[in-house]
């Protein structure tokens, strides 16, 4: 008999439930009960106690107890808990990536083998020794830069292990089940504050760039975790969903999805862009569902035809009936002040630029020379809102040079790999790089390697691989 998946019915249910109580709740009274942070507590600790039961499920222990206390075991869940986790405050990224690398040294050294590193990782190793020597005549000296640790030991870590694809598939399922969950409870978050904090039209929340007594609406939906920036949030959701096509499509038996899942979180995913107000997310999404569906639909000339004029069709009528509504989405004179300020530094320093981590200070002393020119002042700027723009500022050419090195191949590994993962991944992180720096600060660097590693394993994980036995000569795996 086929077995039936309940958990996105269940799910679509228990969200509209808690959206009446929480509408009938403030329809009666007046006065707020519930105290603001309590609320939000409640939503983490249902949050993490729904992941523990989701993570109970994909990994049978209730039915194998004995089989968790194991290093394998403890290594999958670090693995999981670092994908979870990823999506929080950085320390917390930080806290679990330390804690799954460790995780992976010690099963290295119980099974005494490591495996052999991708060469496409020795691209990844260039772009760090540039930010070592760009530590030179900076303020705090010459030294190895804290910040880039990442991007040695998580793919070193993935060197320690090899797990079987339909394992690493199920991690990718219960990461899937859990970030419909975040998702939920964003959006309750997000109608609970609605409802008593903000008086603003929905339709102005979702087409605008709004504001509550000088605080950012998108505060009031995922500060529930403490942690609300849209853009690295999305750096988590938008690879899952990448993932839950993939899943889809593969239709493994132990690790597959309904396509009621994929497209409830496809949903959910469109939905949040639109209350945390994220531009370029809401356009990732878009095109992460155009593309998933014609790249598995193109073996079908009819429905890829088809499926081409309904986008095409859909993507005009858009166009026309929001040209005039979305003014506040289109416009950023923010980011467009960031980007002239790096300009115009860029062009007399073109060379070599300022050094690591020094692209604050640079833009705060070019504001102050192009103060009449521009208006500019109104928030501290930090960074350009564009990674070869930044990169530009801190390396000059070399940097511009060695970034696009980076990108370049590590798409043409994943186009030849013939990846979808990594292929979306990678187009996902270009977009991305035209609106922020995520390998400027932490949390973008923890949540890129994270996932490029992880995709990278799982592309791997039917091949053979070479390994080395710690304690004797090198052998084949």
């Amino acid at each position: 008999m086929k077995k039936i998946n309940l958990f996105a019915p269940a799910l679509v249910l228990l969200t509209v439930i808690l959206l009446f109580l929480i509408k009938l709740y403030f329809m009666q009274i007046d006065a707020l009960l519930l105290n603001h942070i309590s609320f939000a507590n409640i939503l983490l600790i249902s949050f993490v106690g729904l992941s523990i039961a989701i993570g109970f499920y994909e990994s049978g222990i209730l039915k194998s107890p004995k089989s968790f206390f194991s290093s394998r075991s403890l290594l999958i869940f670090s693995l999981s808990i670092l994908l979870v986790l990823s999506i929080f405050q950085k320390q917390v990224g930080i806290d679990a990536t330390a804690f799954f690398v460790i995780c992976a040294f010690i099963y290295a050294l119980i099974n005494r083998k490591i495996y052999a590193l991708n060469p496409i990782y020795l691209f990844v190793f260039l772009y760090p020794l540039l930010e070592f020597f760009g530590t030179i005549g900076t303020p705090k000296g010459f030294r190895f830069p804290e910040m880039t640790y990442s991007f040695y030991l998580i793919p070193i870590a993935f060197c320690c292990f090899r797990i079987e694809k339909e394992t690493m598939l199920r991690i990718l399922r219960f990461l899937f089940r859990v970030m419909m969950i975040y998702m939920v409870i964003s959006v309750v978050y997000w109608w609970y504050n609605s409802m008593h904090f903000v008086n603003i039209g929905y339709i102005e929340w979702m087409t605008q760039k709004t504001n509550v007594n000088g605080i950012a609406a998108l505060e009031f939906v995922a500060s529930w975790s403490r942690y609300n920036h849209p853009s690295y949030i999305n750096l988590v959701l938008l690879p899952t969903l990448i993932s839950g096509f993939y899943l889809f499509y593969k239709k493994r038996e132990k690790s597959k999805i309904s396509i009621f899942e994929l497209f409830v979180y496809s949903v959910f995913s469109i939905f949040m862009q639109l209350i945390m107000e994220s531009r370029i997310g809401l356009v990732e999404v878009l095109v992460i569902i155009l593309i998933s569906g014609l790249y598995y639909l193109h073996i079908n000339k009819i429905y890829f035809k088809l499926a081409l004029i309904l986008f095409l069709f859909i993507g005009a009528s858009g166009l026309i009936v929001l040209q005039n509504k979305v003014s506040g989405f289109i416009s950023d004179p923010v980011r467009k002040t960031d980007s002239t300020l790096a300009i115009n530094y860029i062009k007399k320093h073109i060379w070599w630029g300022a050094g690591y981590s020094q692209e604050a200070a640079v833009l705060k002393q070019q504001e102050e020379l192009m103060k009449n020119e521009l208006k500019v002042g109104l928030w501290p700027k930090t960074y350009t809102h564009n990674q070869i723009l930044g990169t530009m500022i801190q390396f000059g050419i070399p940097g511009a040079v060695l970034l696009l090195v980076l990108v370049f191949s590590l798409m043409w590994y994943a186009f030849k790999s013939r990846s979808y993962l990594l292929q979306m991944f990678m187009l996902l992180y270009i977009f991305f790089m035209l609106i922020e720096e995520p390998l400027y600060v932490q949390e973008g660097i923890t949540r890129f390697f994270v996932f490029l590693v992880f995709f990278i394993h799982i592309s791997e994980s039917d091949k053979p691989v070479k390994s080395i036995n710690l304690f004797n000569r090198p052998i084949k795996g």
